[in-house]
C-alpha cells in the first residue's frame, strides 16, 4: 500500500475568514449587551477621534486582522497605520499603531479589540521564543489541537507568524493513531493495520512510546511517527531508525518528537534529527502581551 506523507496542514483561507469575523462578531455581542452606557453618556454622535496603540511589554505581532476587523465592525471607515508588522518584533513602549474612526467606534471596540491582538500576538512569541532555540537544520516547530475552542484557525495562523509550522487541523483531516485508540482495539499492530486500510491517500501519523513499535508501525506502512515522550538517548535512537528505513524504502518518512518540550530541552531534543518538534505550550499556555489605547489630543 503506498505511504502517503503531505506537510504541512494549510489553513484555508474562506473558513478562517468565517471564524475570525464570527469569532469578532461573538465578541462584541458579550462586551457590549444592550448597549455601551457610558459612551452613550458622552453624547459623541459621529464625532471622529484618533488612537495610538502602544506595546507595553514585548513581543511578535499576531492577530492584526482580528484587531482591525473588530473596530470595522463597529466603524467600517476605521483607518490604520501600522508601524509593525506582523511577524515583527516590537518592544515595550512602542507605537505599534495608530488608528482613527468615529470616536464612539474606538471607545467601545477598545478592549475587544486589544483581547485579540493581545492573545494572538502572546502565541505568536512564545512560539518564537521556542523555534529560534531550534539549531538551523531539518527540525521545524509545530504546532498541536490544543487550542482554545472556537479559536483553531486564529491560533493556528498565529504560531505560522511566530516561526512554526501547522499540525493537522482537525480529525478531519488526517489519521493519527493514539494510545487510546490501541487500547480500544487492543493490538498495536492491528490498530495501525485499520488505520492504514482507511486512510486512502490520507496522511497516517502514529504515535510511539515504545522503540520496538517504531519498525513495527514502518513495516506495516506508516509514515509519520510520532515519537512521544522519549529520552534523548532513546529519541535519537528512534530518529536513526526512521532514517535507515527512508533510505532502504526511498521514500519520505516523518519523525516527529513531542512531549514535555521546554525552552531548556528544545535545542537538544532538535540536536537528535527528527523532522518534527511538536508543542502545545505555544497555544494553550502562552501569557498574553500587554497593550494599551492612548487618545490622541487635539
Amino acid at each position: 500500500m503506498p505511504r502517503t506523507t503531505t506537510v504541512p496542514f494549510h489553513i484555508p483561507v474562506s473558513a478562517y475568514r468565517r471564524q475570525l469575523l464570527s469569532l469578532v462578531r461573538q465578541a462584541l455581542d458579550e462586551d457590549i449587551g444592550s448597549g455601551d452606557l457610558t459612551v452613550q453618556a458622552m453624547n459623541l454622535g459621529r464625532q471622529s477621534g484618533e488612537v495610538i496603540l502602544v506595546a507595553k511589554s514585548p513581543g511578535v505581532l499576531a492577530g492584526a486582522d482580528a484587531f482591525e476587523a473588530t473596530f470595522r465592525h463597529l466603524d467600517r471607515n476605521c483607518r490604520f497605520e501600522w508601524s509593525v508588522e506582523e511577524g515583527a518584533r516590537f518592544h515595550a513602549d512602542k507605537t505599534v499603531a495608530r488608528i482613527q474612526g468615529r470616536a464612539s467606534a474606538l471607545l467601545t471596540g477598545e478592549r475587544t479589540a486589544i483581547n485579540f491582538l493581545a492573545h494572538l500576538s502572546g502565541i505568536a512569541t512564545a512560539t518564537r521564543h521556542l523555534a529560534d532555540l531550534i539549531p538551523k537544520g531539518r527540525t521545524r516547530l509545530l504546532d498541536t489541537r490544543k487550542t482554545t475552542p472556537g479559536w483553531r484557525y486564529l491560533e493556528k495562523r498565529a504560531t505560522v507568524i511566530g516561526g512554526a509550522v501547522n499540525h493537522r487541523l482537525g480529525l478531519h483531516d488526517a489519521l493519527m493513531v493514539k494510545d487510546n485508540h490501541i487500547g480500544a482495539v487492543g493490538d498495536f499492530g492491528e490498530t495501525v493495520w485499520r488505520a492504514l486500510k482507511a486512510a486512502r491517500g490520507r496522511q497516517l501519523i502514529c504515535e510511539i512510546h515504545d522503540l520496538s513499535h517504531v519498525q513495527d508501525a514502518l513495516m506495516i506502512g506508516a509514515s509519520w511517527l510520532l515519537l512521544d515522550n522519549f529520552p534523548v538517548t532513546r529519541l535519537r535512537r528512534a530518529v536513526t531508525l526512521v532514517r535507515q528505513f527512508e533510505r532502504q524504502l526511498k521514500c519520505r518518512l516523518i519523525a516527529e518528537a513531542s512531549g514535555n518540550v521546554t525552552a531548556r530541552n528544545i535545542a537538544a531534543i532538535a540536536r537528535c534529527g527528527p523532522d518534527y518538534i511538536s508543542s502545545g505550550s505555544i497555544t494553550h499556555s502562552a501569557p498574553a502581551v500587554d497593550f494599551s489605547m492612548r487618545w490622541v489630543s487635539r
